[in-house]
């Protein structure tokens, strides 16, 4: 019995950290780990990156053809997402309604931004086989010695809304 209650509170650990739409982690899982990796790198200067996306045109995606079409294009940033970031430590969360986040451990930037550009790409293939009009853009901060997670989550949403800026679809860099 104390197995089955052991497993039982393991899935429900994993379902409370987890977003239903998209199987990924959700915003508590990221802050989770985004303060292991800060704290990872304030002790023993561990680099890690951190990338944030933003779906372009979710909104007209959801006015035009209808949630459920929104709903698949999440899946298919999802998707993409889990398909380029494979690194074993990496992260992936749904950040917020149209907002995903990749936190790298051991990655740079220049790392980061290539896999974020690769990642930009195979949205984009995803949203013009569907017939949807959306999009990815992405900010990446790398972690800076002593930096909280708050000042390091801002950096790269302030490299987002940059790229955003520069016409959508691009990466940024903060």
């Amino acid at each position: 019995q104390l197995a089955a209650l052991d497993a039982a509170l393991d899935a429900a650990r994993r379902e409370g950290a987890t977003d239903a739409l998209t199987g990924l982690g959700n915003r508590r899982a990221l802050d989770e780990a985004l303060a292991r990796a800060a704290a990872e790198g304030g002790l023993w200067g561990r680099p890690a990156a951190l990338v944030l996306f933003d779906v372009d045109g979710l909104k007209a995606t959801n006015d035009t053809l209808g949630h459920a079409a929104g709903d698949a294009a999440l899946g298919a940033v999802a998707d993409a997402l889990a398909r380029t970031f494979l690194g074993r430590g990496d992260v992936l969360a749904r950040h917020g309604g149209d907002e995903f986040a990749a936190l790298l451990p051991g990655a740079g930037a220049a790392e980061a931004a290539r896999l974020a550009g690769r990642a930009v790409t195979r949205v984009a293939a995803a949203a013009a086989g569907s017939g949807a009009a959306y999009g990815l853009s992405a900010g990446v901060a790398a972690l800076r010695s002593g930096e909280a997670p708050a000042a390091w989550a801002a950096r790269a949403d302030a490299a987002l809304y940059g790229a955003k800026r520069g016409g959508r679809g691009r990466v940024g860099e903060g």
